[in-house]
């Protein structure tokens, strides 16, 4: 008798379920769409290492405003040091108007109101401020201070503590260089896109990519009531009803 099983002979293999076709074909999908995703991820590279073509007339696009040394800092022997601090923590803000205004709510009398826009020194985050380029003396004139977002959550900067030290300067935004475009690397960016957008990929590369897939407003609620039966098997279910009936007083 011949015990001898021929599913062993060599160049033998089992077939694959109808489950394991699926699966292999989800599997190379998912794949295509990871190179899909590194491709457009090279080529958005490629466009922002492409250099700048100086402008032969270049023309005024709006008002720009930063923080310069104040005149007295300038003049003192500290501002060298204030001048590269503040090259680490300035900002820009531009706006189309000199006066850098913009309009405000209504009031009940219905007159347009409006007012200086604000604008700070840059602040630090606590996960930003171990890794912070600041020097120890240039860390020792932050301070910590607390915020609450508007969820009511609070949370800390560090902000910097002379911001008497530094004005604001505006000055017109001068455009002097444009960006190099490259077609052939816009157009194939360009299918990308339409290929993603077209086919609703979206959602499944998010899913691969960082592991969550887009959620609807309801879903990402956090104040919504949760289901008290959901994922409790069903001994736990009867053993909690029957202790409430237990306890449950006489009328």
């Amino acid at each position: 008798m011949d015990h001898h099983d021929s599913s062993f002979e060599p160049g033998c293999y089992r077939l694959r379920t109808a489950r394991q076709r699926k699966r292999s074909l989800k599997e190379d999908r998912d794949k295509q769409l990871i190179r899909l995703q590194n491709r457009q991820e090279e080529l958005l590279m490629a466009r922002r290492r492409l250099p700048l073509t100086p402008l032969e007339e270049p023309y005024q696009r709006g008002w720009k405003r930063t923080f310069i040394l104040r005149e007295d800092v300038a003049r003192s022997a500290a501002a060298a040091f204030y001048s590269n601090l503040l090259s680490k923590i300035n900002t820009i803000d531009y706006a189309v108007n000199r006066s850098f205004k913009r309009r405000v709510k209504r009031k009940r009398n219905r007159k347009k109101l409006y007012e200086v826009k604000p604008q700070h020194l840059r602040a630090f985050y606590s996960y930003e401020w171990s890794r912070a380029q600041l020097s120890p003396e240039e860390k020792v004139l932050f301070y910590p201070k607390e915020y609450v977002d508007k969820g009511g959550k609070p949370y800390i900067q560090y902000v910097f503590a002379e911001p008497w030290r530094f004005v604001l300067q505006v000055r017109p935004n001068m455009i002097t260089h444009v960006k190099t475009v490259d077609e052939v690397l816009e157009q194939e960016l360009e299918q990308i896109d339409n290929h993603i957008t077209q086919h609703h990929l979206g959602p499944r590369l998010n899913r691969i990519v960082w592991g969550c897939g887009w959620r609807s407003r309801w879903d990402r609620r956090t104040d919504r009531e949760k289901n008290p039966l959901h994922n409790k098997p069903l001994y736990r279910i009867t053993a909690e009803a029957a202790n409430d009936e237990e306890h449950e007083p006489f009328s």
